[in-house]
């Protein structure tokens, strides 16, 4: 995330080659490939980053999950000539996103949805979900949580 930060940060003072250079340093040495173009916001959490892929104009607003092999791009409609317009993911807050799922094209995660582990997501995403399988389907709704990680206006505990 430190490359990532300074390369981006250097992409906006417009310096030119130095955030490629630093983007192909962060391939070689953690088999990441953060594009240096994409927005993420803070408390973005990457365990076993190997493999990670996330596109030029993903968005991800912040205090999210990521885990090894989750790729993020487009769709490559433009290759196959489909008549749908081509773009990259937006995760909003809160989000997990298990180990090699894959989110492509222009779709949007609602917040504080979590995708299971290889779920492959090409369709919008309500907030509170729980999405698993090819293609990804929502299969249950995950409760409402406050920044504890505590369930909001869920059942209350006596003790």
């Amino acid at each position: 995330m430190l490359i990532y930060r300074l390369s981006h940060a250097l992409w906006r003072l417009r310096v030119p080659i130095v955030p490629l250079l630093l983007g192909r340093v962060s391939q070689f040495l953690y088999a990441v490939d953060i594009d240096y173009h994409a927005r993420l916001g803070p408390g973005i959490t990457i365990t076993h980053c190997f493999g990670l892929v996330i596109g030029c104009d993903v968005v991800i607003e912040g205090d999210c999950d990521l885990f090894h092999g989750v790729t993020m791009g487009t769709r490559g409609s433009e290759w196959v000539g489909d008549w749908i317009t081509d773009g990259h993911p937006h995760i909003e807050e809160d989000c997990i996103i298990g180990a090699g799922a894959k989110i492509l094209g222009p779709v949007r995660i609602g917040r504080n949805t979590v995708v299971g582990a290889n779920a492959v997501i090409t369709r919008d995403v309500p907030a509170n979900s729980v999405m698993d399988g090819v293609p990804a389907r929502r299969i249950s709704e995950r409760p409402a949580m406050d920044k504890q990680m505590r369930v909001v206006n869920g059942p209350r505990r006596t003790e």
